[in-house]
């Protein structure tokens, strides 16, 4: 037995020539060296994706490769494994070389670096990351057995290799070793840890390249002699891999002030067999990323007219394409593209540090029109664009006046005084509409609606079934009423009086008037509404405001306005209930083609994470087609100046960002809406938002609808100074306005 030391980016490797490890000379930066790279070159695991995959680019048939966990990926508490530890696997023909990394433990180290060694001198590395924060998102299904004493009375069965499964060990003595045999040498499982002391976990993941079929056994043994054993089957069909060429690219930008027009010079052909949908990898720890740096989305175009974040088939040839926000070049060095499979396939593109000169039909971008078909947002067929959010009701409603003056109205040209600005979203409450049970009146509405509707704008519609703030007056008196339907009523401290949104009659009453809603603004008249074409979407409260919380909870479950909830019935499994029933009622309403639209809140109770409640209620919404989004953007510091706008981390611990997760998930499936957590123009106490930050950040987080207060638009747009602390800002909110509107639409 002879053994050698390779020291790669300072970590010491030790490379045995017993069990099927092959020897390696040093590396000098050979050729193949400089060729062979890891996709992606960093990896992200939690405890709610506690597994990925890595596959290589430069790889070359026939050639044996060995990944190599360094020393820092394991500690007494946990680490992270790579499949095939050590053991030389053979590039196939035709197929990705592909690795998984898993965590293992109960606190995994939280960096380590994984190092894949060819014999051909060929040598890469990916740095996989750890979050040990207790989040909670859809994780990977995981096959369970359990395993006691002599009898093991499962087998497992690999059909994947990014399947990763787990035997649970009980009722052996002291320590349980596990150990493995398989047929072949070159594919196979491995077990992580290979001892657990008493009852325990070991994970088992699958190794090889190619088509894998092989048969193992784990054996399960402990010191007393009680053993036992689990068959293992290895089907693994073999995966297309995916191609990228040239590896390398350079952008061109146009335009004589930001944001600027950028595109890439030379085309990239993607290709794997089989219909996949390529899409950029917007990781935010991915570090030099060009999907991070752009103002909105990085976007791909394979006919230079339709830009989106995604492109589907089997052999594509495209072009990238953003707005860049800073003078030129992007500050990046990369691009990774992902087939979205399972196990995902990712090839990165280099970008080359500075800018080519564009060409003579780069042009300067326009901003789309504020309706139909938008290819620079998420969802390019859902509503989109800038609108001023509840003009007659902030502040008592004395800003309507002015935006009407100022923002909406006509110059005398002819031409629209604020183009950026794409309509109204409405507050209604329910106790206008519906005064008497099943008798609505819509007046003030279409009333309201009309200096929108004759400027040739349109009109979104926001129900609350509660008010947020001071008295409720948007619950139907009738709701509560003992003569009526005998609601009952929570009474919190410094809160309106809430009704119990549980109770199977509130909701009852509340999808009747959702049902009414929807059939009167999705008709048109005479069966439904003179205004119908001039609607938008229409968004729904879930509770108080036009939100989806219950009431504020300052403790729950300890202080009394909870204690008074519960009392009722309320927990948080009871809300995500009440939740499901009124998000499942909407989607089964016939539309007409609008959009309907909720919000996401943080709920307390959550069982795990901050996240459960928008992810459950994200997830019902998109599979109804309901968009969704959130009324606080601007907290957490997230826009604050001197930030770089940026997507939001969705292994993060900041619960003011709570709807991260649910935006990563459902990019692209329905459009996601935001609304400031204040007047940025007019600001309050404890916040220092930039506006045109706040505006970015929407973006990099594929906001398509934006709800601004008033104020903002009237810092804008507004000759005088209309409110306390505004005024003076006119070209900063104004730049920042016109720069959005290149990606959510304009006035045209």
């Amino acid at each position: 037995m002879h053994s050698r030391i390779l020291v790669i980016a300072g970590v010491a490797i030790v490379v045995s020539a017993c069990a099927g490890v092959q020897t390696f000379a040093p590396t000098g930066g050979s050729s193949a060296q400089a060729s062979f790279q890891l996709a992606p070159a960093s990896i992200d695991l939690s405890p709610a994706s506690p597994s990925d995959s890595f596959n290589a680019q430069g790889d070359v048939v026939g050639v044996s490769y060995t990944p190599m966990a360094s020393s820092s990926c394991a500690t007494a508490s946990g680490s992270i494994v790579v499949s095939g530890n050590g053991v030389a696997q053979t590039d196939v023909a035709g197929a990705p070389l592909l690795f998984t990394v898993n965590a293992v433990g109960t606190a995994p180290p939280s960096t380590c670096t994984v190092t894949v060694i060819g014999t051909d001198d060929s040598v890469a590395s990916v740095v996989v990351n750890y979050d040990n924060s207790p989040v909670t998102d859809l994780p990977d299904a995981r096959n369970r057995i359990a395993a006691t004493p002599v009898l093991a009375p499962n087998a497992l069965s690999f059909t994947s290799l990014a399947s990763v499964q787990e035997v649970q060990v009980s009722g052996f003595s002291g320590t349980t070793s596990a150990s493995v045999q398989c047929h072949l040498a070159s594919s196979g499982v491995q077990v992580s840890p290979n001892k657990v002391t008493g009852a325990g976990t070991f994970t088992v993941i699958p190794y090889g390249q190619g088509g894998v079929a092989n048969n193992c056994s784990i054996g399960l043994a402990d010191a007393v002699g009680d053993h036992g054993t689990i068959a293992v089957a290895l089907s693994i069909g073999a995966l297309a891999k995916l191609t990228a060429a040239p590896r390398q690219m350079q952008f061109a930008c146009a335009g004589t002030a930001a944001p600027f027009t950028c595109q890439s010079m030379q085309a990239v052909a993607l290709a794997e067999n089989g219909t996949h949908t390529y899409g950029i990898v917007t990781r935010p720890t991915l570090k030099g990323s060009c999907a991070n740096v752009f103002y909105g989305p990085l976007t791909m175009t394979a006919d230079g007219t339709t830009f989106a974040q995604s492109i589907t088939g089997s052999a594509v040839t495209l072009t990238f394409a953003g707005l860049l926000d800073t003078a030129p070049p992007p500050s990046c060095s990369q691009i990774v593209i992902t087939d979205n499979g399972s196990p995902a396939q990712r090839a990165k593109i280099g970008v080359v540090s500075a800018a080519a000169p564009p060409p003579p039909d780069l042009a300067s971008a326009t901003p789309p029109p504020c309706t139909g078909t938008d290819h620079r947002v998420a969802d390019p067929t859902a509503p989109h664009g800038l609108y001023v959010w509840n003009p007659y009701k902030v502040d008592g409603g004395v800003y309507e006046q002015y935006i009407e003056q100022y923002v909406i109205g006509k110059n005398a040209s002819g031409a629209a005084k604020d183009p950026n600005i794409c309509g109204v979203s409405l507050l209604v409450e329910w106790a206008e509409v519906e005064k008497t049970k099943g008798n609505f009146d819509w007046s003030q509405v279409i009333t309201w609606a009309q200096p929108y509707v004759k400027a040739g704008l349109t009109v979104n519609l926001l129900f609350a079934d509660a008010s947020e703030v001071g008295s409720n007056t948007a619950t139907p008196s009738w709701v509560t009423d003992p003569n009526g339907d005998n609601v009952a009523t929570i009474s919190c401290s410094g809160q309106p009086s809430y009704p119990n949104y549980i109770d199977p009659t509130y909701e009852s009453d509340y999808k009747a008037f959702i049902a009414a809603a929807v059939a009167e603004f999705s008709q048109p008249a005479p069966t439904g509404s003179s205004i119908t074409a001039s609607i938008g979407y229409m968004r729904f409260g879930l509770g108080a405001g036009v939100e989806a919380y219950p009431a504020h909870f300052s403790n729950y479950p300890n202080d009394a306005c909870s204690q008074a909830f519960m009392a009722l019935g309320y927990s948080f499994d009871a809300w995500v209930t009440h939740t499901r029933h009124i998000v499942n009622s909407m989607g089964s309403l016939n539309t007409n083609g609008k959009q309907l639209m909720i919000a996401l809140n943080e709920i307390a109770g959550y069982p795990n994470s901050f996240y459960d409640y928008p992810n459950d209620g994200a997830e019902v919404a998109a599979n109804n087609s309901v968009g969704f989004g959130t009324e606080n953007l601007g907290i957490g510091h997230v826009a604050d100046a001197g930030t770089s706008p940026a997507p939001c981390n969705p292994q993060g611990t900041d619960g003011s960002v709570y709807w991260c997760q649910a935006f990563n998930r459902h990019a692209g499936t329905v459009p996601f809406e935001f609304q400031p957590i204040e007047a940025v123009a007019d600001p309050q106490p404890n916040y220092s938002i930039s506006f045109p930050n706040l505006l970015q950040f929407a973006l990099d987080n594929n906001t398509q609808l934006f709800e601004i207060y008033p104020q903002d638009w009237l810092e804008a747009d507004s000759p005088t100074q209309m409110f306390p602390g505004g005024g003076g800002n006119a070209a900063t909110w104004k730049s920042a306005f016109n720069a959005t509107a290149l990606i959510v639409g304009a006035q045209h």
